[in-house]
């Protein structure tokens, strides 16, 4: 299919929105939004990512020497910058809370976390996991739940290849003494405090569903509420639950989700 009036694309998100430069194509429509450029003298902005508030992010460049940034762009707010400038720099991924993962060009990858500023990548690593430099190439993804992959060298055993990082307090959920037919004890950790939680299950695994009733996009195909309950002062939730026996001797993948007026998280698929 090809795409009219457009010259390149940038990303595409979950509403059929495809960002190119400083514009918004709606596959539904073919209809373009452009949106202006931050003030100041530019040449133009060079898109590389898109999330699903129509939030895109990469890098905006000037004329000559250190004129290159990285920036992103909210609907809620307008151009920001995320750092300084660079011959060759750029954001490379945003999620849904407008986290902005960037690069600069064989120094250094940073991330933008909403709400708490920019930080280099590495500084963000706890020292028990060892000395790892998150290459300024690889900062490729970051979801929801501010779970980063990228490129890394560990200094010290020599070790180069595709890492996952997480935040300590990630939001999760495990489940013990499952056995269908009895009781298994669902235990979700790293909430916000006294949200509502929910935990559904699906006898299908990962299938990217979305769970209107809940507003949070969950990896579950066909998703079932199983149960719901309120995290406690500390973001925690045990909870109960009579496993039906049907369950006994089948797959089931279990799922917790959390929203409320300000917040919207999902954890891991547990199997």
């Amino acid at each position: 299919m090809r795409l009219p009036h457009i010259g390149s694309a940038g990303d595409v998100n979950d509403r059929r929105h495809v960002v190119s430069g400083p514009q918004l194509l709606d596959l539904g429509t073919m209809e373009v939004q452009t949106f202006p450029l931050p003030p100041g003298n530019w040449q133009g902005f060079v898109s590389a990512a898109l999330n699903n508030n129509d939030d895109f992010a990469g890098y905006v460049a000037g004329y000559s020497g250190c004129s290159t940034f990285p920036v992103r762009y909210r609907q809620s707010g307008g151009w920001d910058f995320l750092g300084g400038c660079a011959t060759t720099t750029s954001a490379t991924a945003i999620n849904d809370r407008g986290d902005t993962l960037f690069y600069y060009y064989f120094t250094a990858s940073g991330v933008y976390l909403q709400g708490e500023g920019s930080f280099s990548i590495g500084e963000l690593i706890d020292p028990s996991q060892g000395q790892w430099l998150i290459e300024w190439f690889g900062v490729n993804d970051i979801n929801e739940s501010r779970q980063i992959i990228a490129y890394a060298l560990n200094s010290s055993t020599n070790e180069r290849g595709a890492v996952l990082l997480s935040p300590i307090d990630l939001y999760s959920i495990t489940v013990t003494n499952l056995v269908g037919g009895d009781n298994a004890v669902f235990t979700i950790e790293g909430a916000t405090p006294s949200a509502n939680q929910y935990i559904v299950y699906s006898l299908r695994g990962p299938g990217s569903t979305f769970v209107s009733q809940l507003n949070v996009t969950l990896d579950l195909a066909q998703p079932v509420l199983l149960t719901s309950g309120r995290a406690d002062a500390q973001g925690l939730l045990n909870k109960t639950v009579h496993v039906p026996p049907a369950a006994t001797g089948r797959t089931v993948w279990f799922q917790g989700a959390e929203t409320n007026r300000t917040t919207a998280a999902i954890s891991g698929v547990v199997r």
